[in-house]
């Protein structure tokens, strides 16, 4: 069956949904398909449907010219890219390399919005070293996407930048580097005769830069990042010579620190004051025990801090839940150096969720009657 005959037979029946699906995994890997593409940035035009990011296909030119006329209005000029039909399963992991997690099908007034999951399979690499994964933070990805976009059509927004600050905060990234005297050194990038320290957020995008072919992979957070200038380096390039190139300077770096530390007013805590009926705050299933348990460890060696709290949070902005980590630090300032040095020991722990801490006394309304998973013992007594 067709993908336009699938849609019909959608909009004809609802209930039959769970049996279409299984027909539109071969629909989409048959016919000729073409994804509508951003000439900026090179990658897939993405949008934020019902808080998800989406990406748009299309079966016939005609859905795709109402598409292009559609989002003409907010300033975006997509072009159709063909998506061969021998490389559908690279496509598929390309999108969620992309931190894209739907696909609209077709365009109004007949399209599907299905999730990437209910047509590919996505191989699970948790497990591999973050040099070797496909991506490392796929969530970095599409927040550098949105904001790239919107900077090249000029829509990008407030939101749009603290979106991707707060994701540059907690992802992992790949250096170039060499070998030097048994210890791996990253590789500066020359430009207009300054140094510059290299850094991607996958291997196809390093790939596709054409730069570093021969170098050795490091892996590096925004803690190393902010030591550019002892490395003789005049600031961080984030994807080099790729459609979503960032400068990012010590400015910028100190506003994603900032803004996941609670120092500064992020998105989270704004919604969760504007906006709480669109958030979601509860209790997180299947915490780590490996994650509590370093956070135990970790605490209990900060005397400032008497308690702590531990909640999932979701935003209509977040590609997926994170952990909202409340401390109590008795009324006194949190502190950027303990806020880094947690996140740093906790991310490894937390199963490829990210970790925002802020201070307790801001979330307090949304704790409700949550017990802390850690308080200070005091004279043996908690």
């Amino acid at each position: 069956m067709l993908l336009q005959e699938l849609i019909e037979t959608y909009y004809r029946d609802p209930a039959q949904e769970e049996a279409l699906l299984g027909q539109l995994h071969n629909a989409l890997f048959s016919q000729p398909l073409v994804i509508a593409y951003h000439p900026a940035t090179r990658h897939p035009y993405l949008f934020m449907e019902n808080g998800i990011p989406t990406a748009a296909v299309f079966y016939d030119d005609e859905g795709f010219a109402r598409f292009a006329d559609a989002v003409a209005s907010k300033g975006a000029r997509p072009v159709p890219h063909e998506v061969d039909q021998e490389k559908r399963t690279e496509w598929a992991i390309m999108l969620v390399r992309c931190g894209i997690q739907r696909i609209m099908i077709g365009y109004l007034p007949r399209c599907l919005n299905v999730a990437i999951t209910d047509i590919c399979v996505i191989p699970d690499q948790r497990a591999l070293p973050l040099y070797q994964r496909t991506s490392p933070a796929p969530s970095l990805t599409g927040s550098m996407l949105l904001l790239s976009q919107g900077i090249a059509d000029s829509t990008a927004t407030g939101e749009d930048t603290i979106r991707f600050l707060r994701v540059l905060y907690h992802s992992a990234y790949l250096v170039p580097t060499k070998d030097i005297e048994g210890a791996l050194v990253p590789i500066a990038l020359e430009r207009g005769g300054k140094s510059y320290l290299p850094v991607f957020t996958d291997r196809t995008e390093w790939e596709s830069s054409g730069l570093f072919r021969d170098a050795e992979i490091g892996t590096a957070r925004i803690a190393d990042l902010m030591q550019y200038e002892a490395m003789g380096c005049s600031g961080v390039v984030l994807d080099p010579s790729t459609g979503i190139e960032i400068s990012l300077d010590k400015t910028l770096l100190t506003a994603a620190e900032n803004a996941v530390t609670g120092q500064t007013e992020d998105m989270v805590l704004r919604s969760l004051r504007e906006e709480p009926e669109a958030v979601q705050v509860f209790a997180p299933e299947n915490v780590p025990e490996t994650l509590l348990d370093t956070l135990t460890t970790s605490l209990q060696d900060t005397p400032t801090v008497r308690a702590a709290w531990l909640r999932a949070i979701r935003t209509p902005e977040s590609i997926r839940p994170h952990y909202l980590l409340a401390l109590d630090c008795g009324g006194e300032r949190l502190e950027k150096p303990l806020v880094r040095s947690l996140v740093e020991k906790l991310l490894p722990c937390s199963e490829g969720w990210d970790i925002e801490v802020t201070a307790s006394e801001k979330v307090g309304m949304f704790l409700g009657d949550a017990k802390p998973v850690y308080r200070r013992k005091r004279f043996g007594i908690l």
